[in-house]
């Protein structure tokens, strides 16, 4: 798992996600999507209702991360 906030351009270790009922099942309906696609969805995103709040949760296999770009690749094999 790796959590990174893009506005500071860091990695975090712990969050506190707080989700509205409606987010939570937005976001587990998203997952499971992501997991039944074709291979190459390796990332969904949700929002909240205005769009000011968005989570992107991304699938990934440390074998093969060259899809991603460099700085996303760091943050899978170095966690910062």
């Amino acid at each position: 798992m790796r959590i990174y906030d893009e506005t500071s351009d860091r990695t975090l270790e712990r969050i506190y996600l707080c989700l509205t009922r409606e987010e939570a099942e937005e976001l587990r309906d998203s997952l499971a999507q992501m997991l039944c696609a074709r291979a190459d969805a390796t990332h969904t995103h949700v929002n909240d209702a205005d769009f000011s709040h968005e989570i992107t949760a991304c699938l990934y296999d440390t074998a093969s991360i060259s899809g991603f770009d460099d700085r996303f690749q760091k943050v899978i094999r170095e966690d910062r």
